[in-house]
């Protein structure tokens, strides 16, 4: 039995049913190590990576919203969907590292504080030998501790409190929307790791706040209610953005994008996420790994500490080199431009919109990073 038969098996042996809401929406199988966009939808790490554009802006898979900065992993979706599905998370962890060991390619790994994974005073998830209380069976007492720990995973970064309208930000930590705070110089900083959040104000992520809605109604509705009376007016329902939000952007905005002397094609920073990478790029020379290990200019400068998006061996000792654009322009295929300039409203294609095919992902296996 080869391993594809095997995971195959496993998957018709599980006895888990996947709500709707954690199914990515572009390998339709349970979210693994899930990425929430700043349009508020949620794919795998991988599905994300793969459907992002090495030379222009992405777009979120499902609502086509155009985004720059490739998140982090959702760490708190992460630890919930291993705690709701642990069969089904367990197989897609076995399938993906298999393919990661194929391709030496690898995933950030996920090592989750002790409150996440164990509620302080918990007990361990009863047995089948454990005593019951009368009228309560075994079974009923297992979903309530779940049930208990689920809704602490579920917590704000800032209130503590469960998650009402969440929104995750490029480091993916999750907050109330309402607990979004800008600095005085006006960007968004976490309270959690203090890292600045680049790009876009965050949407709403419907699928996690449906799902909270579902699961604990009446916490939900206080949390409605009192949030609500802070507010001074009621908490309606927000909505992620949709494709006629996306076809706003200007066709020159992209125009500019591909015409810009510092767009480094198909290589993306390792700490804030952008890609491609716009301005000075600075790649590590000490990093052996396939995905390599680039930042741009501003995380150069920062000193941050973060990881690298594809797990990397890098550490604060190794030295950095400045890359210039040119020579890497001069070594992509011609295809990737055509006669697309600022003075040209036609690309090699014929078509006005200042667009090109994207590569494959089997040609571009260094984004980002």
């Amino acid at each position: 039995m080869n391993w594809m038969e095997e995971f195959k098996k496993m998957e018709e042996n599980e006895s888990e049913d996947i709500a709707d809401v954690f199914v990515c929406c572009v390998c339709r199988d349970l979210l693994y190590k899930p990425v929430i966009l700043v349009c508020g939808h949620v794919s795998c790490f991988w599905c994300v990576h793969f459907s992002m554009d090495g030379w222009n802006k992405s777009s979120c898979p499902l609502c086509r919203n155009q985004y720059l900065y490739f998140p982090f992993v959702c760490q708190m979706l992460h630890l919930l969907l291993q705690k709701l599905y642990p069969e089904a998370y367990a197989r897609r962890e076995t399938q993906t590292l298999e393919e990661e060991i194929r391709t030496g390619c690898f995933s950030p790994e996920i090592q989750g504080p002790a409150c996440l994974s164990q509620p302080e005073g918990a007990t361990s998830l009863p047995d089948s030998t454990s005593h019951a209380p009368e009228g309560r069976n075994t079974m009923q007492m297992h979903k309530e501790e779940i049930a208990s720990e689920v809704k602490l995973m579920a917590s704000c970064g800032s209130c503590k409190e469960m998650l009402f309208q969440p929104v995750a930000l490029n480091c993916g930590h999750v907050f109330c929307i309402g607990c979004i705070v800008r600095s005085t110089e006006g960007f968004i900083k976490c309270e959690v790791c203090q890292t600045p959040h680049p790009g876009a104000t965050p949407k709403v992520c419907l699928e996690l706040d449906h799902f909270l809605e579902e699961q604990f109604p009446q916490e939900y509705i206080l949390r409605r209610d009192i949030l609500s009376k802070k507010q001074g007016h009621p908490m309606n329902k927000t909505h992620t953005a949709c494709s006629s939000e996306a076809s706003k952007h200007d066709k020159d905005t992209l125009r500019l994008l591909l015409n810009n002397p510092d767009l480094h094609v198909g290589f993306g920073c390792d700490y804030c996420g952008m890609l491609p990478i716009i301005g000075d790029r600075y790649r590590c020379t000490n990093c052996i790994d396939v995905m390599g290990f680039d930042l741009c200019k501003d995380c150069y400068t920062s000193n941050s500490k973060l990881p690298g998006r594809f797990n990397q061996q890098h550490t604060s000792d190794h030295k950095f080199e400045i890359v210039k654009t040119d020579l890497m322009r001069e070594l992509l295929p011609v295809q990737f431009f055509g006669s697309l300039n600022p003075s040209s409203d036609t690309d090699a294609d014929g078509d006005t919109d200042g667009t090109a095919s994207p590569p494959s992902p089997e040609n571009n296996p260094d984004s980002p990073g």
